[in-house]
């Protein structure tokens, strides 16, 4: 896997968002990602989009994914646990992405309260 290093997230319209997310082009959907995960006001929006990109091929963009749930719940203190635990949990078995799954589940323990 590439090296992982520190990069800003700058702001992208929902119209940029969906360009970026349906280029097909890792990157650019990395960048989509937590792009909207901390600036996208609508988290259910940004929820479902990183449930869709939760089991893609390239591991950094399956990353993106999941650490922006995580952002979401810290960000915004919302996420729908029926759907984002269950997934987490299943793509938990990567050992691409363990590390950054049990860091997104513990974000969200810490900002949502879970029943």
């Amino acid at each position: 896997m590439a090296e992982l290093k520190y990069e800003q997230v700058h702001w992208q319209s929902r119209a940029q968002l969906e360009k970026s997310l349906a280029s097909g082009d890792s990157e650019q959907i990395r960048s989509a990602l937590y792009s909207a995960a901390w600036h996208e006001e609508n988290w259910r929006w940004t929820q479902e989009n990183c449930l869709k990109f939760i089991r893609h091929d390239d591991p950094l963009v399956r990353w993106a994914a999941v650490l922006s749930l995580g952002y979401i719940a810290q960000f915004r203190k919302k996420l729908d646990l029926d759907k984002v635990l269950p997934a987490l949990h299943d793509v938990r078995p990567d050992p691409a992405i363990r590390s950054i799954v049990d860091d997104a589940l513990e974000m969200i323990a810490l900002n949502i309260k879970l029943q």
